[in-house]
């Protein structure tokens, strides 16, 4: 027993010295087969590579390729590396480890599509080394850019056995991770292995590559006992390494190499050619020249070449250089050390793209012309000709080359135009300013050169003007004078007399007056320019400036014969004077001086009124011409105009002023009556009073320079030019009867005034004026605006319950001229006032003021105030006036206390009133609109202008018991129409919260209408009415002139069904409050409705009520419509479009009461029964 121990640990000493040799032999014989394999590869390959027509390329490492030329596809062959074996370690005294092979690399193949001239970057898996652990995986094969159409996965690494457990072989590279038109996985590495004693021990082997072509795996190592070995290599392209073997205690064993991969790439070459080569000429100073080689795009396709050349004088052959051909079908490259003058044929033999190589014998030969360096020359010829001549012949010497054109240039000389001439010489066409000239030259391939440049100046043809003095009265003695503008003097001038023979005068200066061959005319004559020669030669032959002049013999005109002299006056402070007997057929001038001073008229006929005379002296000629002048009129004088002076007693006349006077005033003055001038002045210390309803009409100026100008309440100032005045007047105004709680409209007639000067002891904050919008409070020490309307609540020192005249006073410079308004908005009302210590035509206003509505309302302040916890008025205190008429606020005959009077067409001075703006824009008063009549404030008298138009009018008003009352007016006006327009037709106020009463008229309110003429008694009027009182309420007549005075007029009530004569009787009816705009109708006659007719519809239509139910039943025609009111007017029931004869009402929300029901039928018919419900 103990021998046999010894025997086996003998055995166990020896056994790895054994395996190592074992494995060292085996190595060795490996290698060596595997290098005699590498050689025969690649001396086939080489072999291939030199014959085959189609290039192979093989990559056993990576590398790159560039596309030859033509080249679009390449076939590509790939194996990925193989995987490393496994290692072998850690066996103990009696046993043994075996290591797994690694897998083989896979196989792929595809087509790939590359691009002449790139450079391809061939990735080739390199060998994997194996180590004593884990095999290594082996890499992927494929070309950059291109992983996704070509790419061998590599095989994975095998298993080590350090444990004592069987490891895996490692997984071939799998097709599915590769990518290729065809792939084979490669082969997967074998299991490893353990043994007791090492007895029958293996390692794993390697995988192979994939098929075809893969390499194979190493080859599994079979062991003695206690054998230890590294694992095999694999074989290129992709063969896995071996595992290791590793027994009794042995060192730990390395698995074997896994083989690199491998890339091959294959394609077929093109066959280039060319049809032409051309060459550019060579200039010796360069020595460069551009070939340029033509083809088709397929026998010149796009990449990188060779070219290989012969060259004669001298014969350089087999010459190469690289050429670019970025468009197919042309490739060009440069050729240098062409410095020699002469020629030199190209020869092209080969073109080569990497690999691809194509001999060339057909249409492959240019010629190469080396030139001398081009040289302009110089240009000889003139250097100056005449305006409109040609250059005369220019010469080129002294050129090396040929003429390719020339070319001209005129000032600034920076453009040339191209002249079409080869020739060495050029004569230009006619030149009209100064021009250069050169010739372009061209020595074969030597640049474009320009000659020397020569400049032909223009000698500019005389040009001028001929002149003549004069004119003469009866005779004189002519001069002529040519003024030149271009040409060189003295001149030689050629020109006739009259038409006739030439004349000739020499040596002329320009500027300088020459005497003509007549000296001495008595009779107008004309000379013409023939031709002027300047002392250049030039010769001008017409077009001159001024070709001709004329000297002018005048006959003496006869001085003008006086006629009727104007003196001034104060309206017209100038005078005039009329001259006859003018020149006639002719336009003349007249010269007019007092001495020192002359003006000119001019104009044509036998008579002239001179204008616009100061006081003086004066004289008057005439003449045709300033050559040619009359004798001077005798003296015409011009007296001032009459002054009317007052001095206290007398007038300076002997006669009160009439209009043409100038007034002044050196006394005191009191008027008797009205009082009309020219001007008027108040000197210091004077006090004038205008007393009340006198005028003071003033066709210019007022002036006060320190006394005092009172005009008295209802007295006027009228002016009629818009003079400007100086110095103030005191101008008072009354407002009638007010009480402390009434407001009063008030405007300024002076400027400056203050508001609290109108109205010392009103409270500070009663002074107010209207934006359009609403009242605002106004600071009552501010400036009255001239034009605008305020309202001043009345002193505190007034009575509420005892009315008194209230006086105010505007001291100023009274307003004069035109004034405007500021800026106004549409649909708005506004505050205005009279500017004028005058009336305003009311009617010129609203007719010069087109932006006007046309309707103006006056605060009447008619109502008494009634006292309480707050003051409260009656707000229809509005009279409104247009140019059909006017509506008050009362009846005339209302007791004591009332302001009944009405606007008729006169604002008076002072007087605030609201109008209406229909259009944005400004309001003008003027002095045309000014009146005399101004004795009542916020109206003017009853005295009116004379109608100038039809007018047929109707007032009626709407009033209560309690004293509700409202006054609509409709008028048939000559220029009114049947439409609303701006002056003839009013919207109502609608100020009174009581009480509104209107006619209807396209859907406006109207408190004023104006319809057309002529009238027709067949027109009806809608009108319409506002209650807030419930009640009984009176239509009447109050006022009617024109062709109403005995016109008959009807009112029909649409709720009542009938038809009321007012000219018998006021109408009286009950109403509810509200709005009703279609209750009453005016009619001018009673045929509206015939008899008859309504005695029969009436027996057709009936009514009855039973349990609460209205039947309504038509006999003989369909209802259109039925309503049902109660008493008041209010509407509780409607049906239209009925269409039948009968109806039932029920449901009808209503207590017991009498109701109105009223019927519509189909004919128009309409009737209204009373019931009881």
């Amino acid at each position: 027993m103990l021998g046999m121990k010894k025997y086996l640990l003998s055995l166990l000493t020896f056994l790895p010295f054994l395996i190592s040799s074992f494995l060292f032999m085996k190595l060795i014989r490996n290698k060596v087969w595997c290098t005699k394999l590498k050689l025969t590869v690649s001396l086939s390959l080489i072999s291939l590579s030199l014959w085959a027509q189609s290039p192979i390329h093989t990559f056993n490492t990576s590398n790159t390729l560039v596309v030859p030329a033509g080249i679009t596809d390449m076939n590509v062959k790939a194996w990925g590396g193989g995987g490393s074996g496994g290692g072998a370690s850690g066996a103990g005294l009696l046993s043994g480890r075996g290591g797994a092979g690694g897998g083989g690399g896979a196989y792929a193949t595809s087509q790939i599509t590359v691009v002449a001239g790139i450079t391809l970057n061939v990735i080739v898996a390199g060998q994997t080394n194996g180590t004593t652990g884990n095999g290594t995986a082996g890499g992927n094969s494929t070309i950059v850019t291109f992983e996704n159409t070509i790419q061998a996965a590599g095989g994975a690494g095998g298993g080590a056995n350090t444990t004592g457990a069987v490891p895996t072989g490692g997984a071939g590279g799998k097709a599915l991770a590769s990518f290729g038109t065809t792939k084979v996985d490669g082969g997967n590495g074998g299991n490893g292995d353990v043994a007791l004693l090492s007895a029958g021990l293996n390692s794993g082997s390697g995988g192979n590559g994939g098929l075809p072509g893969g390499g194979n795996g190493g080859s599994g190592i079979s062991s003695g006992i206690l054998q230890n070995g590294p694992g095999n290599p694999g074989a290129a392209p992709g063969g896995g390494g071996g595992g290791a073997i590793n027994a009794a205690l042995g060192a730990a064993q390395l698995g074997g190499r896994g083989a690199a991969g491998q890339v091959i790439i294959s394609y077929t070459c093109p066959t280039y050619g060319i049809s032409g080569v051309t060459a550019t000429a060579v200039c010796t100073t360069a020595g460069t020249s551009t070939i340029t080689l033509t083809g088709s795009a397929a026998s010149l396709p796009i990449g990188v070449y060779t070219v290989t050349y012969n060259l004669t004088n001298p014969v350089q052959n087999n010459l190469s250089i690289a050429m670019t051909i970025a468009t197919a079908g042309q490739g060009t490259f440069p050729l240098t050390g062409l410095n020699a003058i002469g020629t030199r044929n190209i020869t092209i033999i080969k073109l080569t793209s990497e690999d691809c190589i194509s001999n060339i014998s057909l249409n492959n030969s240019a010629s190469i012309v080396t030139s001398a360096v081009t040289a302009g020359g110089t240009i000889d010829g003139s250097t100056a000709v005449c305006y409109g001549s040609t250059s005369g012949t220019l010469s080129l010497t002294g050129n090396v080359g040929s003429v390719l054109n020339w070319e001209s240039s005129v000032s600034p000389f920076s453009t040339w135009t191209p002249i079409v001439n080869t020739a060495t010489s050029y004569v230009s066409g006619p030149l009209t300013e100064t021009t250069r000239f050169r010739a372009v030259v061209q020595s074969g391939g030597c640049s474009v050169v320009n000659s020397a440049e020569i400049s032909v100046a223009i000698n500019p043809l005389p040009q001028g003007s001929l002149s003549a003095n004069g004119p003469f009265c009866g005779t004189g003695s002519p001069q002529l004078t040519f003024t030149a503008t271009q040409g060189t003097g003295p001149y030689t001038i050629v020109y006739k007399e009259n038409g006739g023979a030439d004349r000739t005068a020499t040596s002329v200066i320009s500027g300088t007056p020459f005497v003509p061959f007549t000296s001495s005319i008595n009779s107008s004559t004309t000379y013409t320019l023939v031709s002027v020669t300047g002392a250049n030669t030039c010769l001008r032959p017409n077009g001159f400036t001024g070709g001709s002049a004329s000297v002018t013999v005048e006959t003496k005109p006869s001085a003008p014969i006086l006629g009727t002299i104007v003196q001034p006056t104060c309206v017209t402070s100038t005078g005039s004077v009329v001259l006859n007997g003018l020149i006639a057929a002719v336009n003349w001038t007249i010269t007019q001086s007092n001495g020192t001073v002359f003006q000119t008229y001019s104009g044509s006929g036998t008579t002239f009124t001179v204008l616009n005379l100061a006081p003086g002296n004066y004289t008057f000629t005439i003449h045709e011409n300033a050559s040619c002048i009359s004798l001077p009129t005798v003296n015409v004088q011009i007296n001032a105009p009459i002054t009317n002076i007052w001095n206290g007693a007398l007038w300076s006349k002997g006669s009160p002023p009439i209009s043409t006077d100038a007034i002044e005033f050196t006394g005191n003055y009191q008027t008797s009556g009205d009082l009309a001038g020219c001007s008027c002045v108040v000197n210091l210390g004077v006090n004038v009073t205008v007393n009340s309803n006198h005028t003071l009409t003033i066709t210019n100026f007022v002036s006060n320079t320190g006394g005092i100008l009172t005009f008295e309440n209802n007295a006027s100032l009228i002016q009629i030019n818009n003079s400007v005045n100086t110095g103030n007047i005191n101008y008072k105004r009354t407002s009638k009867q007010i009480l402390q709680a009434d407001f009063v409209y008030w405007s300024t007639p002076v400027n400056p005034q203050k508001l609290v000067d109108v109205s010392q002891f009103t409270e500070s904050d009663k002074y107010f004026r209207f934006n359009g919008t609403s009242w605002v409070a106004t600071d009552r020490n501010t400036n009255m605006t001239v034009g605008k309307g305020y309202i001043i609540r009345g002193p505190e020192t007034y009575s509420n319950t005892i009315r008194a005249d209230y006086t105010a006073s505007f001291i100023g410079v009274p307003n004069n001229g035109n004034v405007t308004s500021e800026a106004l908005d549409s649909g708005k009302y506004y505050l205005l006032g009279n500017p004028y210590p005058s009336a305003v035509d009311a009617d010129q206003f609203i007719t010069d003021n087109p932006i006007l509505q046309g309707t103006l309302y006056f605060w009447t302040h008619n109502t008494p105030v009634i006292l309480g916890g707050y003051y409260r008025y009656n707000v229809n205190d509005y009279a409104s006036y247009n140019l059909t008429g006017v509506v008050v606020t009362k009846k005339a005959a209302l007791a004591p206390g009332y302001n009944n009077q009405a606007p008729d067409g006169k604002i008076a001075a002072g007087q605030g009133f609201f109008a209406g703006i229909s259009l944005p824009g400004t309001i003008t008063f003027t002095n045309a609109m000014r009146f005399g009549a101004n004795n009542q404030f916020f109206k003017p008298a009853k005295t009116s202008k004379p109608a100038i138009v039809e007018k047929n009018r109707l007032w009626l008003n709407l009033s209560n018991t309690e004293g509700a009352f409202k006054q609509t007016l409709i008028g048939y006006i000559g220029g009114a129409t049947n439409d609303i327009e701006r002056g003839y037709d009013g919207v109502t106020f609608d100020s009174n919260k009581y009480l509104d009463f209107y006619s209807v008229n396209n859907g406006k309110k109207l408190v004023i209408q104006g319809r057309a003429v002529p009238f027709l008694d067949t027109d009806t009027v809608p009108l319409g009415y506002k209650s807030a009182i419930a009640g009984d309420f009176t239509i009447s007549i109050d006022y009617a002139d024109g062709n109403m005075i005995n016109q008959p007029v009807y009112l029909e009530d649409k709720v009542t069904s009938s038809i009321h004569n007012l000219r018998s009787s006021d109408y009286t009816f009950s109403t509810g409050i509200g709005s009703f705009d279609d209750r009453f109708v005016l009619h001018y006659t009673n045929k509206s409705l015939g008899i008859t007719d309504i005695e029969d519809m009436e027996q057709t239509v009936l009514v009855s009520v039973k349990e609460k139910i209205i039947k309504v039943t038509s006999t003989k025609e369909n209802m259109s419509e039925v309503s049902v009111f109660d008493v008041t007017g209010k509407l509780l029931f409607n049906k239209n479009k009925i269409n039948a004869t009968k109806l039932q009402i029920s449901n009808l929300q209503s207590g017991s009461q009498v109701l109105l029901v009223k019927t519509t039928l189909e004919n128009q018919y309409t009737s209204t029964t009373k019931i009881v419900f």
